[in-house]
Formats: structure tokens, sequence, C-alpha cells
């Protein structure tokens, strides 16, 4: 828990600057993606500078690299109708991939001009893509954007002042934020400001319901919140004070302001959750994974027993993705079915040659 406690710090301070030069424009590449399983992206650091690049992983075992720009970490990747996005979280620097071509990007670059502001975290919708930008303190006070693009708009839909922006999720024209109040005194220790959700009307932007959670439900921003019939899922491990996980998970849906359902899972330590064929997964420490129905009754039970270290999660239709690093310090991406909890696939993730990376930053995205 101290680990969360300080990258949400990390985020809160990442305003600092890692580089003060400018970096040179990327020149688009072309990248085929005909028989590529997997697009990894790789972020290492030589104390001063942070290194990237970008593999695309392919069936028969070869990779591609391709080296990007410097100081950022690429720590956010998204699939949105079969466009590619990999996020900065330092600057608004931004790597796509369509059309089999990567591309240099930035968000809404006459706004956010000189290009220190990151992406915290991004969402795929229907109608683009919803990202909650990092502007750090001005005048004192705390800020996140969030903003929508797609390929013909870019908007600010929403500014939150001395609230920390951790995750979205969007239900027609609403979007629900997740979020912690700066503001607010502390909790308990494991916390650094009270939670809630709060419902933004899009269209309007105006903002048409904020609910404060209890504490067990704190927010975070590795731990997304789901849309789920209708409802709001919001979830958290139970912690000591000394934040040590107990085996225990509280599970919640929230519908226009009110908890309409609660479910606590002993055993068990939540990671994060999904909803696929109108039913929510949740899946735990070890590999452990809980299905249920509409009606929030168990309806299948089951362990992957995984013994590695789980260093990403992707879900995807009704597979989890796993990227797990061994005792033999290699790291494979595993594809599992969620609703038989069977592996069918597994391969090995190659580390990138073109830069220094020592097991750091990492995130992938499987191709279809």
């Amino acid at each position: 828990m101290m680990k969360k406690r300080f990258i949400i710090i990390l985020i809160i301070c990442s305003i600092i600057l890692i580089s003060c030069e400018k970096a040179a424009k990327f020149t688009a590449k072309n990248v085929p993606l005909k028989d590529a399983k997997y697009l990894i992206s790789f972020s290492g650091s030589d104390m001063n500078q942070f290194s990237n690049s970008i593999s695309v992983l392919y069936e028969d075992g070869s990779v591609k690299e391709i080296p990007v720009n410097t100081s950022m970490v690429l720590e956010n990747a998204i699939e949105n109708q079969g466009e590619y996005y990999f996020y900065s979280r330092q600057k608004n620097i931004h790597y796509r991939m369509k059309d089999g071509r990567i591309e240099q990007f930035s968000i809404m670059e006459d706004v956010y001009s000189d290009g220190y502001y990151g992406v915290l975290n991004a969402y795929p919708t229907k109608n683009g893509c919803i990202q909650i930008l990092n502007i750090g303190v001005k005048d004192g006070v705390y800020v996140t954007d969030i903003v929508r693009t797609s390929n013909d708009m870019e908007e600010l839909i929403y500014n939150l002042e001395n609230k920390l922006a951790c995750s979205v999720t969007t239900e027609g024209d609403l979007l629900h934020i997740a979020y912690i109040d700066l503001k607010t005194e502390k909790p308990d220790q494991n916390s650094i400001g009270s939670s809630g959700i709060m419902t933004l009307d899009m269209e309007s932007k105006r903002i048409i319901a904020d609910t404060l959670l209890p504490n067990q439900y704190r927010v975070e921003p590795d731990r997304p919140i789901v849309g789920f019939d209708g409802a709001i899922i919001v979830y958290s491990q139970e912690l000591t004070e000394e934040g040590i996980p107990t085996d225990k998970s509280y599970i919640a849906a929230y519908k226009e302001g009110r908890q309409i359902k609660e479910l606590v899972v002993e055993n068990f330590n939540i990671l994060e959750s999904y909803v696929h064929d109108n039913k929510l997964y949740l899946f735990g420490d070890g590999g452990m994974i809980k299905i249920y129905d509409s009606n929030y009754q168990i309806i299948a039970d089951y362990n992957l027993k995984i013994e590695d270290v789980i260093r990403k999660i992707y879900f995807k239709d009704n597979y989890v993705f796993t990227a797990l690093y061994g005792n033999d310090y290699k790291m494979y991406i595993h594809k599992y079915n969620l609703d038989s909890g069977i592996s069918e696939e597994k391969f090995e993730v190659p580390y990138p040659s073109v830069i220094d990376w020592e097991i750091e930053n990492f995130t992938f995205i499987p191709n279809p």
C-alpha cells in the first residue's frame, strides 16, 4: 500500500519537469500489423531521462522495435475502433498506431502548448477516447482536466479543482468520475483524501450528481470503476493500518447516488473488475476469478493459480491477458478464457534491445 500512496504522490507532483529540453518531433513510420499478436511499450531510465520503445510481437515470434522520444513514461495503452494509443504520463507527447503507421500526436496542442501535461489514464468509448490530463498546481490549486477526442473533434469536457480524477466510465451521455478529494482530511493512514463519484452530463457539461463513498471504497488510480447493468461498481481491499491486505475485499454497486448492493468477499484480494456479456468478473491476487450475474449471484469461481508477479492485466472480450514476471527473470503474456479459466496461449515478452531497460515501466495491447 505504501507503493500505491507513493504512486499517487508522484502523479500529483509530476508537473515537475523531467527534462527541460524539447524532444525532437518523431517521424511517422510504417508498421505492419498483419499477424501481430501484441503491441508493447517499454520505458526505462538512466537517472536523468527516460528512454522508450514500442515493440510489435508477431505470430511467428519475430519482433519489430521502434525507439521513440525520451523524457517520459509511456504507461497507458488502449485500443479504440482499430486504433492503438500509447500515452505519456509526463508530457503531452503520445503515440498512435493506425492504418499500418505509427505517429506522434498531442492532445489539444493549442491549449496545452508547452507539452508538460501528461495523461493519467485513458478510456475508449463509442464516440472517441476520454483522457484524464494532469495539469498540476495552478495558483495553489491542484487541477485535472478531462478531455474527449475523436478523429474530427477535441474538447475539454470538465475541469476538476483540488480533486484527483482516478478513473471514469460512460453511460450514454453521462460520464461517471471516480475521484479523490484533496481538500479533505485523510480518513486513515492508507488514504490521501476522501473518495467519491461525480456524474457529468457531457452535453451540458454540468455535474448532476456527486456521491461520497465510504472509506472502505477508497478510490485509487490503478483501480478503475466499471458500469454494470445501469450501476457503477466500486471495490477495494481491506487493509491493516500498515497498508497490508487482510484477504478481505469490498465490492459495491451504486445507482443514482445510492448503494444498491454490497458484497464482502473473504479470502480474496481484488485487483480489478470487468464487465462482459452482462456478467461481472472480479480478478484477484494469484489469478482468482469470481463471476456474478446481474442479480449479484455468483455463477462461477476458479483460480488460475498464478505464482509469478502480475505486471499488467488487460481484458478484451471474454479473455483476460496477464503479463507475468517469473523467477527466471523472463516475462510472459498469458491469454486465459474468462469463463473457463483455460490458458489458450503463452508468449514470451521480448525485452527491448534499442534502449536500456531493466524490468521497469511496461504496458501492452493485444492485437485482434
